[in-house]
């Protein structure tokens, strides 16, 4: 593999890791602060509703592409001669 291909194999799985961390730190800082400031049941509705949207397929696809792109990642960085 040249070293081209490695840096940018790098830098996407970089970027992976800005994203993802993005989407946690999100729902961690200021959307659970929201759900602490409702009533408990509407708390859950709100919940299940964030449960129900986040499913779909651009986000799982991200996911997907970024755990393949890091265990390439990996893969390289252990094997790379």
């Amino acid at each position: 593999m040249s070293e081209i291909t490695f840096n940018i194999l790098v830098t996407l799985a970089a970027l992976g890791c800005g994203l993802v961390g993005g989407i946690f730190f999100a729902f961690s800082t200021f959307i659970m602060k929201a759900l602490k400031r409702l009533p408990p049941y509407q708390g859950i509705e709100s919940m299940q509703a964030i449960n129900i949207t986040v499913i779909n397929p651009w986000l799982i696809a991200v996911k997907k592409r970024h755990q393949v792109l890091n265990l390439e990642y990996l893969n390289l960085a252990i094997f790379k001669t």
